[in-house]
């Protein structure tokens, strides 16, 4: 694993233990493992292997969330432009999510 590898795996650990204002809440680690052990939900380098070609620039911070009715993904990303722009991939089955 790269350096930039290693960074969004502590990213992605710190992002599970915080949790997320609004409706989603945050999913534990534990919860994280047990889920992508049973296959309820993907694991994230198959997520983001899927939907990376999708997000513009660098990937920061990662989440599992869930909004009660599904698992979530939410990934934060900074744009080459400085911008961070947000994304959300279904936990399921790695597709994106644009809900409003």
């Amino acid at each position: 694993m790269t350096g930039s590898h290693w960074n969004l795996v502590a990213a992605v650990a710190v992002a599970l233990c915080v949790a997320t204002p609004g409706r989603a809440e945050s999913v534990s680690p534990e919860t994280a493992r047990d889920l992508v052990r049973n296959g309820d939900i993907l694991a994230l380098h198959d997520v983001l292997s899927r939907i990376r070609p999708a997000i513009e620039g660098e990937i920061i911070a990662v989440a599992l969330e869930t909004d009660g009715r599904r698992f979530l993904y939410r990934i934060k990303a900074l744009g080459r432009d400085g911008r961070y722009r947000d994304y959300r991939a279904d936990a399921k089955d790695g597709a994106a999510v644009h809900d409003p």
